[in-house]
Parts: C-alpha cells; structure tokens; sequence
C-alpha cells in the first residue's frame, strides 16, 4: 500500500475511533453510569490515600487508559481490514 494511502486510512481509522467513543459515552446509559460510579468510587478511594499514593494512583490510571485505548483503537483497525478483506473476497466471487 502507498505510504500516503497508507496515512489517510490511519487518520480515517483515529478519526472514526474518536467519534465512537463520543458516540458511546453520549448514547450508552450504561457507559453513563458505569462512569458516574467509577468516579465516586475513585473520589473515595483516594480520600483514603495520602499524597504520594494519590499520585502513584493516578499514574497506574493513566497507564492502564492508554493501554485501554491502544487495544481499542488496534481492534478497530483490524476490524476496518477486515471489513476490507471480506469486500475484496465478495467481488472475486462475482
């Protein structure tokens, strides 16, 4: 594949994640929700935290956010090749 090819579909992927992640904590009562108790939750476990914790916790968030996001944005990216492939497969058949 062409890089430049190769680049717009990678922006088309990051765009389409972005937009359904948007979509999902928007239009999910449950996403809604599951995000309201897991802050409270957060609020009073680090309450219970002294500072050095507190910052030591929200580091391992931060890490395990950023690895939560690189496993959804790589399924949607296979996903998205996938979607191809079978496409592609449809049109030999014919």
């Amino acid at each position: 594949m062409p890089g430049g090819l190769k680049k717009y579909l990678e922006e088309i992927a990051d765009k389409r994640v972005e937009e359904l992640r948007y979509l999902i904590g928007k239009n999910s009562n449950r996403y809604e929700k599951l995000k309201v108790q897991a802050y409270e939750l957060q609020q009073e476990f680090m309450a219970t935290l002294t500072e050095e914790q507190q910052g030591m916790f929200v580091k391992l968030e931060d890490f395990e956010s950023e690895q939560s996001g690189i496993v959804h944005d790589m399924l949607y990216r296979y996903a998205f090749r996938d979607g191809v492939k079978a496409v592609r497969m449809m049109f030999k058949c014919k």
